[in-house]
């Protein structure tokens, strides 16, 4: 699991992602020996409100992935 997978979609570079979030992922990789796709990981507070994320969304603060 690279934490490049969780950084924000609109390319601004946000990517502080918190490690232990990184493992879960990787666990269900492990597990079903199939690949996990990163729908949405981090979101930088711009982008959070473009896709009608709430002010304190958890996207924001690194502790959310949308798998």
């Amino acid at each position: 699991m690279y934490q490049s997978e969780f950084a924000c979609h609109c390319d601004c570079g946000f990517d502080s992602i918190s490690p232990e979030l990184i493992t879960v992922p990787e666990y269900v990789r492990t597990h079903f020996g199939a690949p996990v796709k990163i729908n949405s990981g981090c979101r930088c507070e711009k982008h959070n409100a473009k896709v009608g994320g709430g002010p304190n969304s958890r996207h924001v603060q690194g502790i959310a992935a949308d798998i």
